[in-house]
């Protein structure tokens, strides 16, 4: 009794935190629409509930081989592949081409087939570890054991702490983390088609299309601000689909918009645009304030003439 109330306290422990995981992710994603920030502060949130969970594991002592192997092959890698699908999302967007749908696509698509790739590479384990097999569980998921000769082994096992990882944990979250990216780039390539049929099945320009002829930077500018201040459907509306309302109605593709916005952070003025759009319309108000103080002058004085 005593030995299983010391081995739920893994189970315990693991649950608990994979909840608080869960259950983070989906308040940072309810709270921000920007997805490189979103990603960003979710995979230091991902860093730190990983440390949690390392520090917790080299002070437990494991109750038998099956404990052990169960955690590197499962418990583990649920962590972990989230952190790499929310790094590697990251760097995708980071690096997301300016551009024509085309470009976008060839490069969602060259991921994919990076990721088909590392499948290739490994598809002997691939195999193993989808068909559920088990009898070499005790190479790839215990701690200090190492098979030289075995092809699977992935390099990131040398750079980690030997008490927090066996050969193949990292592998497995890696899968996983892959499974989760290939979702995530056919969404992103369902996203371009879907927009490029509605970009052929718009109006005309003569209709209720406008050419925006200003920088792409002012108009990306103007939809963050609006985005900010919620001023859409109750702030319902997402930044991605102000920004294909305005690609469509302004007849203009922003690209990676959040790459925009970063350089926009790093300006001395990030907000150059809008200030200029506020001094132009104060010159316009004080014009205007202007001719109607010169109206009612001239108005006043020809009629204390005809006083006089």
């Amino acid at each position: 009794c005593i030995n299983n109330l010391i081995r739920n306290a893994m189970i315990i422990f693991t649950n608990n935190l994979k909840e608080e995981m869960d259950r983070n992710i989906r308040v940072i994603e309810s709270e921000d629409s920007d997805v490189l920030r979103r990603v960003y502060v979710t995979a230091r949130m991902l860093e730190e509930m990983i440390g949690r969970l390392k520090v917790f594991i080299v002070k437990y002592k494991f109750e038998s081989e099956e404990e052990e192997i169960a955690f590197f092959k499962v418990i583990k890698p649920r962590f972990f592949c989230t952190l790499l699908f929310y790094l590697k999302v990251y760097y995708i967007e980071v690096n997301k081409p300016m551009g024509s749908w085309e470009l976008q696509s060839a490069y969602f698509n060259k991921e994919l087939d990076s990721i088909s790739e590392y499948f290739r590479k490994r598809l002997d384990f691939y195999r193993y570890y989808r068909s559920g097999s088990t009898h070499r569980d005790a190479v790839y998921f215990k701690r200090g054991i190492i098979d030289w000769d075995e092809q699977y082994v992935d390099g990131f096992y040398f750079e980690r702490d030997p008490l927090f990882s066996s050969a193949c944990d990292f592998t497995v979250a890696k899968i996983h983390s892959y499974d989760m990216l290939q979702v995530y780039l056919r969404e992103e390539l369902e996203r371009i088609r879907e927009n490029r049929l509605l970009l052929n099945d718009s109006p005309s320009k003569n209709e209720d299309i406008i050419p925006w002829t200003a920088k792409k930077a002012a108009l990306i500018e103007i939809l963050y601000s609006f985005d900010s201040l919620g001023v859409f459907d109750n702030g319902d509306t997402s930044l991605r689909r102000l920004q294909e309302f305005a690609e469509i109605h302004f007849d203009v593709k922003l690209g990676n918009i959040a790459r925009t916005f970063n350089e926009m952070r790093m300006r001395h003025n990030p907000t150059m645009f809008i200030d200029s759009m506020k001094e132009a319309l104060l010159e316009r108000i004080k014009e205007a304030e202007e001719r109607n103080f010169n109206h009612y002058s001239g108005q006043s004085s020809f009629t204390g003439n005809e006083r006089k």
